[in-house]
């Protein structure tokens, strides 16, 4: 993928096969459990069964969009984080660090980017999400390409800092 924007891709973080599967089908169970319930309780308490019904459609619309993301995943290039639809997520220059550890706020198997500038929010179920000065990458996507993706952009900020100092 050398046409990708920002350079040459050097890491590709792709969704987990297993981890997307398992993901889509305890939405579908939760979406169809709610949808049974709430129609059964709907004769007698109404604004329960209303209730019910909301919940396991937002269950059922969850599903379909996790299972829409399938196909996506996030590339680390030389001078930034894209998409595998060539959106750009942040430039590496605009990194001010990266969370990994386990008390950060951030996705199952993945890693948080803190930013200099505030971003449009954006949201990939399981892959990526983005909000104000955040990006989180991971949930469902393979845990070691995530882990090695955030050690990459660790070094090159930790290079980076070290030679604005110097």
């Amino acid at each position: 993928m050398s046409d990708a924007p920002g350079g040459d891709k050097e890491l590709e973080l792709q969704v987990s096969p297993p981890r997307h599967m398992l993901t889509v089908a305890v939405f579908s169970v939760l979406a169809f459990f709610m949808v049974s319930l709430g129609i059964e309780i709907f004769a007698g308490t109404p604004l329960s069964g209303v209730f019910l019904l909301v919940l396991g459609a937002l269950a059922g619309f969850m599903a379909w969009r996790v299972w829409q993301a399938r196909s996506q995943g996030v590339v680390l290039t030389r001078d930034a984080l894209i998409t595998f639809d060539d959106q750009v997520l942040c430039t590496v220059d605009d990194i001010d660090r990266v969370e990994r550890s386990i008390f950060a706020v951030k996705p199952s198997g993945g890693f948080r980017v803190k930013l200099k500038s505030r971003h449009a929010r954006g949201w990939v179920p399981g892959v990526w999400w983005r909000s104000g000065k955040s990006i989180g990458i991971g949930g469902i996507t393979i845990s070691p390409q995530a882990r090695a993706m955030a050690d990459v952009l660790a070094a090159r900020l930790a290079i980076r800092d070290k030679t604005t100092t110097s």
